[in-house]
């Protein structure tokens, strides 16, 4: 998945659900952490894994545990972390990673039969995970961005 989808998608999802925090924009940032293996260099499935999402939730919540709003901060960097571990369902992830070598796949689709609408869902365990190309933004997130841009706008519309 794009590196902006992985800010965008989860900072608005709070944001209509009017989650409130003074640097929710800040914390937003830590769903890109798993993307640091491309910026470094190393393999997609050092970073992109369940324990090292939950390495870094532990070291927040080490950090913030005495202030007020730890637990807060501890929440919202979980639901980050890990929205950025199912955005990129998607494309191969070694999940569980170092126990198992074996990447995981969701292909999520809906698919028409003689103008029927059928919901096309198929996980698969692939031992080895191709390196997927890593985009800024492609044009399916863009297509996701603004619909989750216009479903902000409305929400805010009619609140009023």
């Amino acid at each position: 998945m794009d590196i902006v989808i992985h800010y965008i998608v989860p900072f608005l999802l709070l944001k209509l659900f009017d989650v409130k925090h003074r640097f929710l924009p800040f914390l937003a940032l830590i769903a890109l952490l798993p993307d640091l293996d491309k910026l470094i260099g190393v393999g997609r499935m050092t970073f992109h894994n369940v324990f090292f999402v939950l390495i870094i939730i532990f070291l927040v919540y080490v950090f913030f545990r005495k202030n007020k709003e730890g637990i807060k901060v501890t929440a919202l960097t979980t639901f980050f972390l890990f929205s950025h571990l199912l955005l990129d369902l998607g494309g191969p992830i070694a999940m569980f990673f170092p126990l198992s070598p074996d990447y995981y796949l969701i292909e999520f689709a809906v698919k028409f039969f003689n103008f029927i609408p059928f919901l096309y869902l198929n996980f698969s365990v692939v031992t080895l995970g191709p390196e997927m190309p890593h985009y800024i933004i492609s044009t399916a997130s863009m297509g996701i961005i603004l619909l989750l841009l216009i479903l902000f706008l409305v929400k805010k519309r009619f609140k009023k």
